[in-house]
């Protein structure tokens, strides 16, 4: 180990396949080298430490090298990698626009560079400008002027952590690229990677408070790990909280324990005692909230926050055993509950100031100290009254409450419960995403499209209470299913319970039925119904959509996930990469006039997903080496209703047919070892070999169709 050379340093990145977790602007910039060096002016926008200035230096020695590796990457051992630093400033210039972002060094560097008094054999004239957003207007003016008519080989590269301070002019004329922070999993590797490698000893749950506490930035966390290491012991979660004071387990569990108990006092010392901003302490209950639910009360193993996954479950079965406490003598699922307490955070805190945080997590104490465990529901606080709930199903306010009269603390507990019941009744953006998720894998696993809808009446036939409407539209696709199975075809669907104001409880079902067997199919709904009685004639609503071309095939889809969608809650936002904000209804494509609300269900289940779509049908894919694609994730809203996946499903298929067909092979020349039979080991071992050259990035896989993460040039 050589201690006299930074870590940061040392793993700098020299070649674009060094670089981790960037996978679409290394993708960019390695293509432009490898297709001709073709030069573009470029933004590159994300936090510090993110890998900017790496990236840009790459791209930019690469332009210069005179054998650019296969991968676009510079070769390092040629003349011009020699002396690209000493080229400067005559062929390339860094500039960092908090030093010297006026007017006067633009014009300089600008006049130097395209003047001709580089180097003949330079074909390139490159402006790097590092903290781009401390350039002045009137600095911007100037590079502007020079991007709209630039000379021949000049070009500019701009990185900034502030995207929305670069003026909209300019931003026009460079190519935009985020420069993300590292995922969880991705961090993660790359520390026990150098930790490794630096023959340094640390602990799996150091490594995920590591990962949580300085960040998902390569750069931030190979310097801690150099920080570390000078103590010249082990690095274990101690240490880590000695260095840098992360005892948030101690923090949240004395926090959570408090909500258990009701513990106001406790609550408010939690908020004034925790040396952390407000942003931090909500971000953090916000992420245990979610890990706990997914990892201890519905057993999925998610890493939500690396700050969390450190926490031992010891840790959090403990704070499950607290609320539980609040349970007894009642043996009632605590998942219900811990929903509301995570629902009561479905809004963007993002914009808020540290006054209106504080404000928040007072309000969430009165909260979840207002709820009874056995059915979410408010109970008679200690020496007050309890609130009553001030939205009914309808959203309309409770004129009766004579809100002068009531304690200012009660006045926020109602107003918060109002909040949280009125956000109840529409779809959050994660089940919006589930469902236009589910209906994308429809396509691209099973190359089929929704081309059928059933809406169901449920006070027709004499339902009121959700849980039973929810059964009974379960009930009646499990029917259907059977029905289906019987004329040799599978069910895929979606179903969702909504409770109209009107007309009470309906739930809508969703599906692609084989065209040949709509009459079959539309005549076995209207027996079923005629033996629920003449008063249930009415009770269902049939909705086929028979297309022909796969256009109209992909509208009667979309019509469908879009009428599902149409009771999203109106006021989440998405920000897009120009900094726009716009409604998230809006870039689904929901027409504003078909917007609803879903009304209230209690504790049933909103929507129910047939077994080929759900998250267990999507994990097999994965596990398979065949991960899905999903435009909502990656936020390419232009591409989110194109019906791409029709050709991902060709492609698909191909795949399998192409693995299958490799694994066959193997199979054959290994049948007969020494004149005996298989040798299974080394069979497997072959095989496995095989399997683990696929890519499992969907990204990486090359497909016969151009998809939104890729460069088009």
């Amino acid at each position: 180990m050589n201690d006299h050379l930074s870590l940061d340093l040392k793993y700098r990145p020299s070649r674009f396949e060094d670089v981790v977790g960037q996978k679409p602007v290394v993708t960019f910039l390695s293509r432009l080298i490898t297709r001709g060096k073709i030069p573009r002016n470029i933004l590159l926008h994300g936090s510090h430490g993110s890998g900017k200035t790496t990236l840009a230096r790459l791209y930019m020695k690469a332009l210069y090298c005179d054998a650019p590796t296969d991968t676009g990457s510079p070769c390092h051992t040629c003349p011009s990698c020699q002396e690209f630093p000493e080229t400067a400033p005559f062929n390339w210039v860094e500039l960092n626009a908090g030093l010297a972002g006026g007017v006067d060094s633009i014009r300089k560097h600008l006049n130097n560079l395209t003047s001709g008094l580089g180097i003949a054999s330079a074909n390139y004239k490159v402006m790097f400008i590092d903290e781009a957003h401390k350039v002045t207007p009137d600095g911007f003016e100037a590079l502007k002027k020079t991007l709209e008519e630039p000379p021949p080989g000049f070009l500019a590269i701009l990185a900034t952590t502030e995207l929305d301070a670069i003026p909209a002019p300019v931003q026009s004329r460079l190519t935009l690229h985020e420069v993300r922070p590292l995922v969880a999993s991705t961090a993660i590797d790359l520390a026990r990677r150098i930790a490794t490698q630096e023959d340094i000893c640390i602990e799996d749950d150091a490594l995920q408070l590591l990962v949580g506490l300085k960040g998902r930035h390569a750069r931030d966390l190979v310097k801690a790990i150099d920080q570390l290491r000078l103590s010249g012991s082990a690095i274990t979660t101690t240490l880590l909280k000695e260095e840098f004071g992360g005892d948030y387990e101690g923090h949240l569990l004395q926090f959570f324990m408090a909500l258990a108990r009701r513990d106001l006092g406790e609550q408010v010392k939690f908020v004034d005692e925790w040396h952390e901003s407000a942003a931090t302490k909500v971000r953090l209950v916000q992420n245990f909230l979610l890990a706990t639910y997914y990892n201890d009360i519905c057993g999925v193993s998610a890493v939500i926050d690396p700050i969390i996954a450190s926490i031992p479950t010891v840790t959090r079965q403990k704070i499950l055993d607290g609320f539980r406490q609040r349970l007894h003598p009642y043996d009632a699922d605590i998942g219900p509950f811990w929903r509301q307490m995570m629902d009561f955070w479905h809004r963007d805190e993002s914009t808020q100031t540290e006054a209106s945080l504080r404000t928040s997590l007072a309000l969430f104490h009165e909260t979840v100290n207002a709820l009874d465990l056995r059915h979410g529901e408010q109970v008679q606080m200690p020496e007050a009254e309890a609130p009553k709930a001030a939205y009914s199903d309808k959203g309309k306010r409770d004129r009766r409450t004579n809100t002068r009269s009531q304690p200012k603390g009660r006045q926020h507990t109602e107003t918060a419960l109002a909040a949280a019941q009125d956000k109840a009744a529409f779809l959050n953006a994660d089940q919006v995403r589930q469902l236009i998720n589910a209906g994308s894998f429809l396509t691209q696993e099973y190359g089929l499209s929704l081309n059928f809808k059933i809406t169901m009446w449920h006070r027709r036939h004499g339902v009121e209470e959700p849980k039973v409407a929810a059964r009974q539209a379960t009930n009646f696709a499990h029917a259907l299913s059977e029905r289906l199975r019987f004329k040799g075809h599978p069910l895929h669907r979606i179903s969702v319970l909504e409770n109209d104001e009107e007309k009470g409880l309906y739930s809508t079902v969703v599906a692609h039925i084989p065209p040949d067997l709509f009459d079959d199919t539309h005549l076995w709904i209207e027996g079923r119904i005629k033996r629920s009685g003449p008063d249930s004639y009415d009770s269902v609503e049939v909705l086929r959509k028979r297309a022909t071309s796969p256009e109209k095939r992909h509208a009667a889809h979309w019509e469908c996930l879009r009428f599902l969608c149409a009771s999203v809650d109106p006021d989440l936002v998405t920000k897009l990469p120009n900094g726009q904000v716009r409604p998230l209804w809006e870039l689904i494509g929901i027409p504003k006039g078909q917007l609803r609300r879903a009304g209230l269900i209690g504790d049933a289940r909103r929507f129910n997903l047939s077994a080929s779509l759900q998250p267990q049908a999507i994990a097999n894919a994965i596990s398979e080496g065949l991960p899905p694609l999903s435009a909502f994730d990656d936020s390419a809203w232009d591409w989110l209703d194109r019906g791409w996946e029709f050709a991902e499903y060709e492609h698909r298929k191909e795949m399998k047919k192409a693995r299958i067909e490799a694994e066959a092979r193997i199979a054959s020349s290994h049948r007969y070892i020494d004149g005996r039979g298989p040798h299974e080991e080394l069979l497997r071992a072959k095989l496995n070999e095989l399997r683990a050259s696929w890519p499992d990035d969907p990204y990486d896989r090359r497909r016969g169709w151009v998809g939104w993460w890729q460069s088009e040039e």
